[in-house]
């Protein structure tokens, strides 16, 4: 029979099957082999029973539903129904099945009104046949379900585990005298001894199969599920997992769940059509992934199996470097100071300080999708203290930071502060991400490492990726040039500042612009505008500006622009000595 939309079973007791649909109570008194032959419809909440036993009245929120109880059933039950409660009593569901079925409250089972992996396949039911350990066995069209009323537990079936279709017919159901059951579907029909239906009791083996970086497979040495360990650098920022359950019974129903411990605290849970897991951008670090996995008849193997998985850091944020920068420091103070004292040549001296002060510098330009940077630094003969770099700020690569330093004096001393102020400049952008307060924070430094004597001029530009927000400090050093419509200006609104190193506690301003797109951007040192010919006259910042209004800067490069300026301050000097470093950086937002 067809029992329309079923979402409760409340039990079986004294041969009745009792489930309950969108409307009311289904009541079914079974004969084992010979079908049904009672129903009553009665409501699933509160009821009222009329003088005549035709109607149940059901309340629903604020009004009052009678549905219509067959003749032929009332004149069935009876007395008894008669006998249970009278005309206009109200009570409950539950209360009516004690009542008409003499069962102790106790015995009458609810379960959760629900479709799922634990409760039934579908909510149309077409058939429902009895086994003789009291097991109910369902057709629906979704599969075949098992449900056993002692223990409260639900079993499906589908064409996976041999059914003729997952789609059966209304009324198409029957036992046999020697309790084979028949259900018939669209494709045929099963039979079945419930008895012979055997769960798989075996937890299925777990292998992890493959190991993928960057989208494509890695293949090791040894076999992956031979390795305790797997070691990546932090570059690898997408790698997968490909994994399996060695159970081929019914491999479509075998059910998996992983978690990467050190970043998940809960299992997650997967089905065969994925078998994988991918992670992105984990932090360097320990971790271990996990994967545990379930048979067909979702027995699980809790212990499943598992791979250690290390993720190394950049090298700049490693404990190493950093010890290997302090020793680097102290090496060269080391080494110095004894170069000194054994008199060797000055122009030894300048040659290593030349090479130091490069070294900290980048050695090409950078590969970026919306601005187009190029930088140079050309030491003059006596080795001075100019720098300039380029570097992210952070490790998501969002803020990129550019510096441009010049510091006081000449040869050794100069540049050794040089490579102090670059190696403070790039450890600290990291952690104050304004300017103002990265100053700050090497003033403090600089001031009480550094003679009396000495300071750094620095402009620094922290430049937001996405927005092309620029904001920035100067520390005595040139205001940049900004070319923008066919017009070259200097950004004198700004507030120069006090130079780094010469006092102590001192504040430093941070100022905004968005770079647009075309636009260009030019730092330098006084190395450019000082520069002087042989009539001792000045390159100044006149001429720079004259001959950015010059260029066409829509049609140049960054490093085609920063080729012209330097190109025209040699033209300007005409072959006279170089006093000064010269440090340049064209920044062109695309």
């Amino acid at each position: 029979m067809l029992l329309p939309a079923a979402f409760d079973v409340m039990g079986v007791t004294a041969g009745f099957f009792i489930s309950a649909n969108v409307d009311g109570l289904i009541v079914q008194r079974q004969v084992i082999g010979k079908g049904v032959v009672t129903e009553l419809m009665i409501a699933t909440r509160e009821v009222f029973i009329d003088e005549n036993f035709e109607a149940v009245v059901i309340p629903v929120l604020h009004q009052r539903v009678a549905v219509r109880i067959d003749q032929d059933i009332v004149r069935q039950l009876g007395e008894q129904v008669e006998f249970a409660f009278g005309p206009r009593d109200l009570i409950s569901a539950r209360e009516i099945a004690r009542r008409v079925f003499r069962s102790q409250p106790a015995l009458i089972q609810v379960l959760p009104a629900r479709v799922g992996p634990d409760s039934f396949v579908s909510n149309a039911i077409y058939g429902v046949l009895q086994d003789e350990a009291g097991r109910l066995w369902m057709s629906t069209n979704n599969g075949l379900s098992r449900f056993d009323p002692k223990t409260g537990i639900f079993k499906s079936y589908n064409v996976e585990d041999g059914l003729q279709s997952n789609e059966f017919n209304g009324g198409s159901y029957l036992c046999g005298p020697d309790g084979e059951m028949f259900f018939g579907g669209i494709h045929g029909f099963n039979s079945f001894f419930p008895d012979m239906i055997k769960d798989n009791p075996v937890p299925p083996p777990l292998a992890i199969t493959s190991f993928l970086k960057m989208n494509q497979e890695f293949h090791f040495s040894r076999p992956i599920d031979m390795l305790d360990q797997i070691t990546i650098s932090h570059h690898d920022f997408i790698f997968s997992f490909e994994f399996a359950a060695l159970d081929f019974r019914a491999p479509g129903k075998n059910q998996y769940a992983y978690m990467m411990e050190g970043l998940h605290e809960n299992w997650i849970s997967t089905g065969p059509n994925k078998r994988s897991a991918t992670f992105t951008t984990l932090a360097p670090g320990k971790y271990r992934f996990r994967v545990i996995g379930a048979n067909n008849d979702g027995v699980w193997n809790k212990e499943g199996t598992s791979v250690d998985i290390v993720i190394t850091p950049p090298f700049t944020r490693t404990w190493w470097f950093r010890t290997l920068m302090v020793l680097t420091f102290v090496g060269f103070t080391v080494f110095f100071f004894r170069w000194r004292i054994n008199n060797v040549r000055i122009s030894s001296e300048l040659q290593t300080a030349r090479t130091a002060q490069m070294g900290i510098m980048p050695q090409s330009d950078p590969d970026l999708k919306d601005l187009d940077i190029s930088g140079i630094c050309i030491p003059a003969y006596e080795v001075g203290g100019d720098f300039y770099d380029i570097f992210w700020q952070d490790r998501e690569k969002t803020h990129l930071g550019v510096a441009v330093g010049d510091v006081s004096g000449k040869a050794m001393k100069a540049a050794m502060v040089a490579v102090l102020s670059s190696g403070m400049v790039y450890c600290g952008a990291d952690k104050c991400r304004l300017p103002s307060a990265l100053f700050k924070q090497l003033n403090r430094s600089l001031f009480a490492k550094t003679d009396e004597s000495m300071f750094t001029a620095l402009s620094f530009l922290s430049i937001d990726m996405e927005s092309r927000d620029i904001t920035y400090s100067l520390a005595a050093m040139e205001p940049p040039v900004l070319v923008a419509g066919g017009e070259s200006l200097l950004l004198k609104d700004a507030r120069l500042g006090l130079p780094l190193g010469a006092f102590d506690d001192v504040e430093f301003q941070d100022n905004h612009f968005q770079m647009d797109s075309g636009q260009v951007l030019v730092l330098y040192t006084d190395g450019v505008v000082e520069a002087r010919n042989k009539a001792e006259d000045f390159y100044d910042n006149q001429r720079l500006l004259a001959l950015l209004n010059k260029i066409p800067v829509e049609n140049y490069s960054a490093l085609d622009i920063r080729e012209k300026i330097v190109a025209d301050v040699r033209q300007f000097t005409g072959g006279t000595l170089q006093h000064d470093d010269m440090t340049l950086v064209v920044i062109k937002a695309m």
